[in-house]
């Protein structure tokens, strides 16, 4: 399949059910009526030809449109695609990399006041699907988004090698690349700020919109990566869980502390 073939099935999967198609069905069925009381065949078969005008419709709309596993493979094709790009723009060499990478690899929400990273709102759609996600490190469960941030640093002899862009899904689009080399003795602050640990057995969830991720050096220069609450909330519903676990973003960070105090010493 042709990467043009492959962008239009996924922007199929995101499109909404053709709501004018059931409205052509409930007129065709109007009409049809009326045309029967009122004896009037031409009428009769206006009805009968708006029947099958949404039926079509409502066919065209579904046929061709990628399963939920499908989708999700071609996603986790598009992250992998995203490591070897992010290699090739800072010019990385496998032997240079001196440890594992930390990845972040989020969806991205849109409303007032968010920012959506060069990603226009009308790219940046969410859809519950069928099954739950086929790719646990997506943090998505059954929900499936079009629009990504995606960050990722790699541990170098003397520095951290970053590269972050936001990557439409709908278009196979790289939007507002970004990369540097981040020297381990340069860095002021890392921090993720999380969601309130409070008691969910009673369900009753208080929580902000994010966590963020956030990596300050001495020039002032910072890398901020906003992470949606609802999949916290979420997961921990889904695992009875009496209180939010610690996150991949808290894990990662506790972990990039150790690595770089390391090297600082």
């Amino acid at each position: 399949m042709d990467e043009g073939t492959k962008r239009k099935k996924v922007r199929k999967y995101f499109k909404g059910f053709p709501g004018g198609t059931i409205v052509l069905l409930i007129l065709g069925v109007i009409v049809i009526l009326i045309g029967v009381e009122a004896d009037w065949k031409v009428l009769a078969m206006v009805g009968g030809l708006l029947i099958v005008s949404g039926t079509l419709g409502i066919i065209a709309s579904q046929s061709g449109k990628p399963s939920d596993n499908q989708l999700d493979d071609w996603l986790e094709f598009d992250r992998q695609e995203l490591v070897t790009r992010s290699k090739a723009k800072l010019g990385l060499d496998e032997s240079q990399i001196v440890s594992n990478p930390y990845e972040l690899f989020i969806w991205l929400w849109s409303g007032r006041g968010i920012d959506t990273y060069g990603i226009p709102n009308e790219d940046i759609k969410h859809k519950r699907g069928k099954v739950h996600c086929k790719y646990p490190h997506f943090y998505s469960d059954r929900v499936r988004h079009s629009a990504w941030r995606f960050q990722v640093f790699y541990p170098i002899e003397h520095y951290l090698a970053s590269y972050g862009c936001a990557f439409d899904f709908l278009r196979g689009k790289f939007v507002n690349e970004r990369t540097a080399e981040i020297y381990y003795k340069d860095i002021t602050i890392l921090e993720t700020r999380t969601c309130d640990r409070i008691d969910l057995k009673d369900k009753g969830l208080k929580k902000s919109d994010f966590e963020t991720f956030r990596l300050k050096v001495s020039s002032g220069d910072t890398i901020e990566v906003k992470i949606p609450s609802e999949y916290l909330i979420n997961q921990t519903l889904k695992d009875n869980l009496s209180e939010v676990p610690s996150t991949h973003c808290e894990k990662m960070v506790q972990s990039m502390r150790k690595m770089i105090q390391a090297k600082k010493s």
